[in-house]
């Protein structure tokens, strides 16, 4: 059997590790028009910080251990089209100067294309104006120019822009910029991040509730002027970041399986595309967030953790027969800011509105050894006391490890009684972290009723 996997995404390095643990016979080939693997796109904020020391560490895998299982892995390879009839795909490979057109067949083909930011170009004429990085070449422009760029204006207050301050606010003047009311809106609620913005250095500047309306560039000094919808301006900009989102890179899907409105690529619950032999994986989807029987559809939301999950799934259903369907996500996130560590795991108090969850909402704050202190804020369903959601944030790295048990929680639709019951160990030497949970479950009691 022959899969081919377009892309050296996380998710497609991800499924094709799968495929050769699963089955060391399937006859594996990954296609990569880059000259790197799984890059991990915040590399430029790892460097910064001094926990790898260049952009070329930034991955989670190179092409030798996925070799060493078997795989073909096809390096500075771009595939020009899928032939769904004749089950082959066209590709060019750059060798020694010269390009190669190759012919491929497959039984099966997963599509782990990734991602690519998405650039208002509505606001500026052109393109270099905005600098985005995803890549490994996008990301080695962008650090050479933020490090020479002194007063940055970044655009998209999400996962990825909160990262970027926190990595550069110590040493830049920043103006950061988001059309919601608060950062990390989506993940977390307004009132229970509240703290990590009140001790804000005096060289950055939030910018909420608004939206830029124009660019425009001073060709004599190079900076910018940006004017929001109020007429506000900021002057004097010297560099401009967006990570405000992202498009999913389907051109070379498109015509041959069903896409959704947004350009995502319509699967079933197997990750199985409109052709039966083709899956798609990674950013290319809509991922069904949360478990529950309301139908809303999915949501474009790219994550590594996701992708390497929907990597998975596809290969063990092609090795399988469709047997593992492809479950909702919790889209559990972590990240830092300032002195605190946050993270997130299912339903906000906005997402129960959504989805139609009558819940109760707790919030405990404690201090744990070594004088650190820990904030979590359940959501806990009426009537049944599930948990839905979980908020954490906190000064102490190792309690932020917690946000991953109280997803598999959330995950297994625990109640409360199911978490103060829990069979954790106990060790007067050391601490349990998982204990905090269950003192803040038993004080949450009352409120829950």
């Amino acid at each position: 059997m022959k899969c081919i996997i377009i892309g050296g995404s996380h998710a497609g390095v991800a499924a094709a590790r799968a495929l050769k643990i699963l089955d060391p016979r399937i006859d594996v080939t990954l296609i990569e028009k880059n000259q790197t693997l799984a890059f991990i796109s915040s590399g430029i904020n790892l460097v910064s910080k001094g926990i790898i020391q260049k952009l070329e560490e930034a991955h989670n895998y190179s092409p030798k251990e996925l070799t060493d299982l078997g795989v073909k892995v096809l390096l500075s390879t771009e595939v020009l089209k899928i032939e769904k009839n004749e089950i082959k795909v066209i590709c060019t490979m750059i060798n020694d100067g010269s390009t190669i057109t190759q012919e491929l067949p497959y039984d099966f083909l997963i599509a782990a294309i990734g991602s690519t930011p998405a650039i208002p170009l509505s606001l500026t004429s052109e393109k270099k104006d905005i600098l985005t990085y995803k890549s490994f070449n996008e990301s080695a422009f962008a650090l050479d120019r933020i490090k020479k760029a002194k007063k940055i204006a970044l655009i998209g207050l999400g996962f990825v822009g909160m990262e970027f301050a926190d990595t550069w606010m110590k040493e830049k003047e920043l103006f950061l910029i988001d059309r919601r009311d608060y950062p990390l809106a989506g993940y977390f609620d307004e009132e229970f991040i509240r703290p990590i913005l009140s001790n804000i250095p005096n060289n950055v500047t939030f910018n909420l509730n608004t939206t830029v309306k124009k660019i425009d560039k001073d060709k004599k000094t190079g900076t910018y002027t940006l004017t929001f919808h109020s007429n506000e301006k900021i002057s004097n900009v010297d560099l401009i970041v967006s990570t405000s989102s992202s498009l999913p890179n389907s051109q070379l899907l498109e015509g041959l399986v069903d896409l959704n409105f947004d350009h995502t690529v319509s699967v079933n619950d197997y990750l199985q595309t409109s052709i039966e032999n083709i899956y798609a994986v990674g950013d290319l989807l809509e991922k069904p967030l949360f478990s529950t029987q309301l139908e809303i559809g999915g949501v474009f939301k790219p994550l590594v953790s996701q992708a390497q999950r929907s990597g998975f799934v596809a290969a063990y259903n092609i090795y399988s027969n469709n047997q593992l369907p492809y479950q909702s996500s919790n889209r559990t996130i972590a990240t830092t800011f300032g002195e605190y560590y946050l993270a997130s795991s299912g339903m906000t108090e906005i997402d129960t509105i959504i989805y139609k969850r009558k819940c109760v909402s707790v919030t405990k704050e404690i201090s744990v050894d070594g004088g650190e202190t820990l904030k979590l804020q359940l959501m806990f369903e009426k009537g049944t006391n599930i948990l839905l959601g979980a908020e954490l944030l906190t000064t102490s790295k190792i309690l932020v490890e917690l946000i991953n048990l109280l997803s598999l929680m959330i995950q297994t639709k625990m109640d409360i009684f199911d978490i103060i019951q829990s069979d954790f160990y106990f060790q007067p030497e050391f601490t349990s972290y998982a204990r905090y949970l269950q003192q803040i479950a038993l004080e949450s009691l009352p409120a829950i009723g």
